[in-house]
């Protein structure tokens, strides 16, 4: 997006904050020059949204907007300066899409349950309002995040048999469960009111049951099960890969099952949209990349670093085609490998000529 706006001179270095999607008459009439600082500032900045963000354009208005943000520190501002580029924007929502692989199960309804209402526009940041890099594991929520914890909240998707089910969940940052125990217990960190799905399904042709579905780690026999928060610009991929037996009469029950072993068998993908925006599938597992190719110019710095993400067990693996010495990655090595489910980086060596 290109536009224009008045910017007063400086000889300091000013950071320059940028907010799409969101009015801010109400917020910013309260900032005072001089007076306001950045990090009081970006408390301010809040958004407040209750029930379905919408986005598949069926109802007037095409969809809801999801705020975003996005900043940039430049030496000065003066009247003959180029233009200021590259702010890059992060959408303050994490999204969630629904696959099923299961042959004998049909996907009717999915619920969102337990979700915020209200977040910050701008992601986490330290005590001089500077936004962390890279973001934190745990999202900064502001006090009394709203979050809905009644069954008669939940936000019901049609899915219909849909598959995939793609870009219509989105929800506000929430932090991850982290009791041992669960059962009684309210608040933020306990595993009774941690975001989740509760999805609505048959095996065949019989009846239609309850199931919950927590965004959890996966983890060996007998561990205890560490659960995931939800944080912004991220996108997770519920993919269910068997039912192994009904679920629970009601959606209540379903609701109040986190104590217990699901009878639907899911595996979950999650990964930063900032990071890995170009992916592909082969039907099991997906393998993403910051980049699709690298342009390379003149005198400028031979070192690329490429992200990249898999789900699949086994990780990546990149190698030099033979006969092509020209390029190299890190210490001057043939390949390069990655963990699955990590964030590791592809690190190029291209010699200039």
């Amino acid at each position: 997006v290109n536009f224009s706006a008045v910017l007063y001179p400086t000889t300091e270095s000013t950071c320059i904050v940028v907010v799409a999607n969101r009015e801010l008459d109400g917020i910013a009439s309260e900032f005072k020059k001089g007076e306001t600082t950045k990090v009081e500032a970006m408390e301010a900045l809040l958004h407040t949204h209750t029930g379905k963000w919408t986005a598949d354009g069926s109802t007037t208005g095409g969809y809801t907007w999801i705020p975003m943000y996005g900043e940039k520190e430049i030496a000065k501002i003066a009247p003959s300066m180029n233009p200021i580029t590259g702010i890059n924007m992060k959408r303050m929502l994490a999204r969630i899409d629904i696959r099923n692989s299961a042959s004998n199960f049909t996907v009717e309804e999915v619920y969102l349950a337990n979700y915020n209402t209200i977040g910050y526009i701008a992601p986490a940041w330290n005590t001089n309002g500077q936004v962390t890099e890279p973001a934190p594991d745990t999202p900064v929520l502001p006090t009394g995040s709203g979050k809905m914890t009644e069954e008669g909240n939940a936000i019901l998707y049609s899915v219909n048999g849909n598959t995939p089910y793609d870009g219509e969940i989105y929800t506000f940052e929430s932090l991850a469960a982290g009791d041992a125990g669960g059962a009684g217990q309210d608040g933020e960190a306990s595993r009774k009111d941690a975001t989740c799905l509760i999805v609505k399904g048959k095996i065949g042709t019989g009846e239609s049951t309850f199931y919950r579905v927590d965004f959890t780690k996966n983890g060996n026999t007998g561990e205890q099960v560490e659960y995931l928060p939800l944080k912004r610009n991220h996108k997770y991929i519920i993919t269910i890969t068997k039912a192994l037996g009904i679920g629970y009469k009601s959606f209540s029950e379903a609701l109040a099952s986190y104590t217990v072993m699901s009878n639907l068998k899911i595996r979950l993908i999650h990964y930063d949209r900032d990071k890995v925006k170009d992916v592909v599938y082969n039907g099991q597992y997906m393998l993403g990349v910051g980049e699709s190719e690298v342009a390379v110019t003149q005198y400028q710095n031979n070192s690329y670093a490429i992200d990249v993400f898999t789900d699949n067990p086994g990780g990546w693996k990149a190698t030099v085609t033979a006969g092509s010495d020209w390029l190299k990655f890190e210490g001057g090595a043939d390949a390069a490998s990655g963990v699955a489910n990590d964030d590791t980086q592809l690190k190029l060596k291209i010699p200039y000529f």
